[in-house]
Protein backbone atom coordinates (compact mmCIF):
# COMPACT_ATOMS: atom_id res chain seq x y z
CA UNK A 1 0.00 0.00 0.00
CA UNK A 2 1.29 3.46 -0.87
CA UNK A 3 2.17 5.71 2.01
CA UNK A 4 0.56 8.75 0.37
CA UNK A 5 3.75 10.76 0.03
CA UNK A 6 4.84 12.39 -3.18
CA UNK A 7 8.42 13.00 -2.14
CA UNK A 8 10.98 11.67 -4.60
CA UNK A 9 14.02 9.93 -3.17
CA UNK A 10 17.13 12.07 -2.87
CA UNK A 11 20.80 11.27 -2.98
CA UNK A 12 23.70 13.34 -1.74
CA UNK A 13 26.93 14.37 -3.42
CA UNK A 14 29.86 16.25 -2.01
CA UNK A 15 31.06 19.32 -3.86
CA UNK A 16 34.31 21.24 -3.48
CA UNK A 17 33.96 24.89 -2.52
CA UNK A 18 34.65 25.92 -6.13
CA UNK A 19 31.97 23.49 -7.35
CA UNK A 20 29.50 24.80 -4.77
CA UNK A 21 30.12 28.34 -5.98
CA UNK A 22 29.74 27.38 -9.65
CA UNK A 23 26.52 25.48 -8.88
CA UNK A 24 25.13 28.42 -6.92
CA UNK A 25 26.05 30.94 -9.62
CA UNK A 26 24.65 28.83 -12.45
CA UNK A 27 21.36 28.12 -10.69
CA UNK A 28 20.96 31.71 -9.53
CA UNK A 29 21.52 32.93 -13.11
CA UNK A 30 18.98 30.38 -14.35
CA UNK A 31 16.45 31.43 -11.73
CA UNK A 32 16.87 35.13 -12.51
CA UNK A 33 16.46 34.51 -16.25
CA UNK A 34 13.39 32.34 -15.70
CA UNK A 35 11.78 34.92 -13.43
CA UNK A 36 12.48 37.68 -15.95
CA UNK A 37 10.94 35.57 -18.72
CA UNK A 38 8.03 34.44 -16.53
CA UNK A 39 8.30 30.87 -17.82
CA UNK A 40 6.68 27.69 -16.52
CA UNK A 41 7.79 25.30 -13.78
CA UNK A 42 11.57 25.77 -14.23
CA UNK A 43 11.75 28.58 -11.64
CA UNK A 44 10.29 26.29 -8.97
CA UNK A 45 12.91 23.63 -9.65
CA UNK A 46 15.74 26.17 -9.79
CA UNK A 47 14.50 27.71 -6.55
CA UNK A 48 14.43 24.31 -4.81
CA UNK A 49 17.98 23.58 -5.98
CA UNK A 50 19.18 27.04 -4.91
CA UNK A 51 17.58 26.72 -1.47
CA UNK A 52 19.27 23.35 -0.92
CA UNK A 53 22.64 24.67 -2.09
CA UNK A 54 22.40 27.75 0.12
CA UNK A 55 21.65 25.57 3.15
CA UNK A 56 24.60 23.25 2.36
CA UNK A 57 22.15 20.38 1.83
CA UNK A 58 23.46 18.84 -1.36
CA UNK A 59 20.77 16.15 -1.52
CA UNK A 60 18.85 16.27 -4.77
CA UNK A 61 16.28 14.18 -6.59
CA UNK A 62 17.13 12.53 -9.91
CA UNK A 63 15.09 15.22 -11.68
CA UNK A 64 16.99 17.98 -9.88
CA UNK A 65 20.30 16.34 -10.80
CA UNK A 66 19.18 16.25 -14.44
CA UNK A 67 18.34 19.96 -14.31
CA UNK A 68 21.71 20.65 -12.62
CA UNK A 69 23.50 18.75 -15.41
CA UNK A 70 21.75 20.64 -18.17
CA UNK A 71 22.20 24.02 -16.52
CA UNK A 72 25.86 23.49 -15.60
CA UNK A 73 26.67 22.13 -19.06
CA UNK A 74 25.28 25.34 -20.57
CA UNK A 75 26.97 27.44 -17.90
CA UNK A 76 30.41 25.85 -18.41
CA UNK A 77 30.34 26.58 -22.14
CA UNK A 78 28.82 30.07 -22.00
CA UNK A 79 30.96 33.06 -22.96
CA UNK A 80 29.30 34.94 -20.09
CA UNK A 81 30.54 32.52 -17.42
CA UNK A 82 33.53 33.65 -15.36
CA UNK A 83 36.61 31.58 -16.16
CA UNK A 84 36.92 30.56 -12.50
CA UNK A 85 33.52 28.78 -12.71
CA UNK A 86 34.03 26.89 -15.98
CA UNK A 87 36.17 24.00 -14.73
CA UNK A 88 34.17 23.33 -11.54
CA UNK A 89 30.89 23.42 -13.50
CA UNK A 90 32.26 21.00 -16.09
CA UNK A 91 33.58 18.73 -13.32
CA UNK A 92 30.11 18.42 -11.79
CA UNK A 93 28.61 17.60 -15.19
CA UNK A 94 31.25 14.92 -15.79
CA UNK A 95 30.73 13.37 -12.37
CA UNK A 96 26.96 13.30 -12.75
CA UNK A 97 27.27 11.96 -16.31
CA UNK A 98 29.30 9.01 -14.99
CA UNK A 99 26.73 8.31 -12.28
CA UNK A 100 23.59 8.80 -14.37
CA UNK A 101 24.66 8.79 -18.03
CA UNK A 102 21.16 8.82 -19.50
CA UNK A 103 20.21 12.08 -17.78
CA UNK A 104 23.30 14.24 -18.29
CA UNK A 105 24.82 15.79 -21.40
CA UNK A 106 28.46 15.19 -22.22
Amino acid sequence: MADGTTTAPESELEFSLAEQWALHSAVLDSLECALDAETGPEPAVALAILEKAESDAFRFTAFEYERICVRLDDYASSDDTPNVDREPAAAIVERLARQCPSDCPR
